[in-house]
């Protein structure tokens, strides 16, 4: 079955991604899968068993309130798996990648400033760095709706993989409108050299759209404010060590000043 995961930390920014991820649940017809991971040696200084112990039946003991929480305020006709585990939520992630098919992982941010941006704003670029995971990035005040445009900003670098593309479709056509506007961003005017990879979205109603700036995520980010887009769709492409050491991706940068959720694909 596929999984809709959720990292959380239990805060009010974790909380609403938690809101958008059941969403995506009925979608999906997804299982949801609530996660906190807590690493057994916090900053470098070796702990005792008793103590990890003691740690461990605390988040547990949270993990248990929140399950509750949600099966008070939601339908209980969406099944909800908790796991509270200590080590690296990326080594677990990328485990989960390894052995199950297009799952979705819903992560909240409030940015590059506050504490609950800190850890989840960190986590998400790290997640897109270190996994080669499908992210839906969910802004603290975000509600969730999919009654306004979804917008998908694509270049000529990447098609989308096979399984993803076929999450997008049954994100669309849970939409009100049903259709999806494809951006293709021109920078310094140019048009692209090679074949956008438009003839993927076979099943979708298409709005094709070029336009111009510089700077890609200021460009959407003004594009999907103005349009007071729901949703806003980005294909990562594979990137050279070099490329994530001396660059910030579009997917990347744009995740830490979202005001709209962003769903990040991966590529071929």
């Amino acid at each position: 079955m596929k999984q809709v995961i959720v990292p959380t930390n239990f805060s009010k920014t974790a909380w609403n991604a938690t809101m958008h991820a059941i969403e995506y649940c009925k979608i999906l017809d997804a299982e949801l899968v609530l996660l906190h991971a807590f690493e057994n040696y916090p900053n470098g200084l070796n702990t005792s068993a008793l103590s990890v112990s003691e740690t461990m039946e605390s988040k547990e003991d949270e993990m248990e309130l929140l399950v509750t929480k949600l099966m008070q305020c939601k339908e209980s006709t969406i099944k909800i798996k908790a796991l509270c585990i200590g080590g690296s939520l990326f080594e677990y992630i990328n485990a989960l990648n390894a052995t199950s098919v297009s799952n979705l992982i819903v992560m909240g941010t409030q940015g590059r400033s506050g504490m609950g941006g800190k850890f989840f704003g960190s986590n998400v670029s790290r997640l897109m760095h270190v996994t080669h995971s499908t992210i839906l990035v969910v802004p603290s005040n975000a509600a969730f709706s999919l009654s306004n445009t979804i917008c998908c900003a694509i270049d000529n670098g990447s098609e989308i993989k096979a399984g993803d593309l076929n999450m997008m479709e049954q994100i669309v056509q849970a939409g009100h409108q049903q259709i999806i506007n494809i951006i293709h961003v021109l920078k310094n005017f140019k048009k692209p050299n090679k074949i956008l990879p438009i003839s993927q979205f076979q099943k979708i109603k298409l709005l094709y759209k070029e336009i111009e700036g510089d700077n890609v995520p200021t460009t959407l980010e003004l594009y999907t404010n103005h349009h007071k887009s729901s949703l806003l769709v980005l294909v990562r492409k594979k990137r050279s060590f070099f490329e994530n050491i001396f660059q910030e991706s579009v997917s990347t940068s744009l995740t830490f000043k979202a005001s709209i959720p962003i769903l990040v694909l991966r590529s071929k």
